[in-house]
């Protein structure tokens, strides 16, 4: 699978198709379709039976959320940096 993508087009949408979420986090289309139908990744289906959109912002809180350590260990990192200054 070929994840090379161009991020300054991803980066100008606000809305996803499901193809281009999944190539924008680096994952399979199914996985992606996995983690939309668990509720895992949020989206949108505007019309019954209509396109799948994800919302580029939310793949972003979901690379956030999901960094190795978590947002526990960043935020920890950070107060730590800040009471050492």
């Amino acid at each position: 699978m070929d994840y090379s993508v161009d991020l300054l087009a991803f980066k100008e949408r606000e809305y996803l198709s499901p193809a281009q979420a999944a190539a924008y986090l680096g994952i399979a289309l199914s996985v992606l379709r996995a983690y939309v139908r668990e509720g895992v990744l949020p989206a949108a289906q505007f019309v019954r039976g209509g396109r799948i959109l994800v919302r580029r912002s939310d793949c972003d809180a979901f690379v956030d959320a999901h960094r190795v350590g978590g947002s526990a260990a960043v935020e920890a990192s950070r107060q730590h940096a800040g009471g050492a200054a």
